[in-house]
């Protein structure tokens, strides 16, 4: 498979609740684990809501390396755009080998 493309996969820090509130995850630019990675991306869908919230979502299929370490907490950004995971990311071989990596993406914007 050719990675013809390169894109960033995000990762952020988790911060523990205040009383027992389950963790979450800081996404703030200065905090990001950053890994830079070759992918190719395929466009699956785009879908508009003009009617009441005026909002559009795109879904993207990725492809990354066998070796690329991604998690469904991570986000991807490509070409300046920031996606999220959108489920668990495929590992797929072939010939008895780790082959690529594939994640679904999503982006919501408006709304």
């Amino acid at each position: 498979m050719r990675l013809r493309d390169t894109g960033t996969r995000l990762r952020g820090v988790t911060v523990a609740g205040d009383y027992g509130n389950p963790a979450s995850i800081d996404w703030t630019e200065g905090t990001l684990s950053k890994l830079d990675l070759p992918c190719e991306m395929q466009p699956l869908s785009s879908d508009e809501d003009v009617a009441q919230q005026q909002q559009t979502t795109t879904r993207w299929r990725l492809f990354i390396p066998a070796e690329a370490d991604m998690t469904p907490k991570d986000r991807w950004r490509f070409l300046g755009v920031d996606y999220e995971v959108d489920g668990d990311i495929e590992h797929w071989r072939a010939r008895g080998k780790e082959h690529h990596v594939e994640a679904r993406l999503i982006k919501v914007t408006g709304g």
